[in-house]
């Protein structure tokens, strides 16, 4: 028996619910292995300006620079 895959289709549609229910979304966590959306309610929050710089910060930042777009 193969398990049930979920489609974005299907995460808008929770997110959506929320949303017209009045409730803010934070975020949204998938379980792949059970297929479960759980929508989490309220507000985000801000990241910390405490933290150490995260050693792929650069190396992201430094790739998305680069990258060459064609077309543009």
């Amino acid at each position: 028996m193969t398990a049930r895959r979920f489609t974005t289709a299907d995460v808008a549609r929770a997110c959506k619910g929320a949303m017209t229910a009045g409730l803010p979304v934070a975020r949204v966590e998938i379980d792949p292995v059970t297929c479960k959306i759980v929508v989490i309610i309220g507000v985000g929050a801000a990241p910390s300006t405490d933290a150490e710089p995260n050693e792929w910060d650069g190396a992201t930042n430094a790739t998305a620079k680069n990258a060459v777009r064609p077309g543009i």
